[in-house]
């Protein structure tokens, strides 16, 4: 799997696991973004990641992670989780790059079932990417939110 993938200013990079001040940095950012900076996650939750890869979205003229998403294969599938943009630049196309970087990974490795759980706000986001609801809702025993899940066949070749 490429380590790294640059996209105009844009650069995603594979955040070793529970190595280094990157991956303390993502960790930060999940936490805030996704859980309100309030519920850290446990021993338990991130040790059931150390099989995901973990991506890093930075800004090319920054060291700073303003993005972020962990990719898990599931069977004959890839699952985006844990996606994460930092507010201050939310709304600026940030998180269509970790969709690009997630889908061609994907497809490097043979996956052109996708899917992802995400909460109700972010729907239309991922429809705009062409991914299609195909459950009910549910609450996510992580965060107690209501997500569904959305998923994409892929058959177009990689994008650059």
């Amino acid at each position: 799997m490429s380590s790294r993938q640059n996209t105009s200013n844009l650069t995603c990079t594979i955040i070793p696991f529970q190595v280094g001040d990157a991956y303390q940095e993502m960790l930060l950012l999940r936490t805030n973004v996704l859980r309100n900076g309030l519920l850290p996650y446990t021993i338990e939750q991130l040790e059931s990641e150390k099989n995901d890869v973990h991506v890093g979205l930075y800004l090319n003229e920054s060291a700073v992670m303003i993005g972020c998403c962990l990719i898990r294969k599931i069977g004959q599938w890839s699952q985006m989780r844990q996606v994460a943009i930092d507010p201050s630049v939310q709304g600026k196309g940030y998180g269509s790059t970790l969709i690009s970087y997630f889908e061609n990974q994907s497809r490097s490795q043979g996956l052109f079932q996708l899917f992802i759980e995400a909460r109700e706000s972010a729907i239309p986001f991922y429809i705009k990417h062409g991914y299609q609801v195909s459950s009910t809702t549910f609450i996510n025993a992580e965060s107690s939110l209501i997500n569904v899940r959305l998923e994409k066949i892929l058959t177009n070749p990689i994008i650059k």
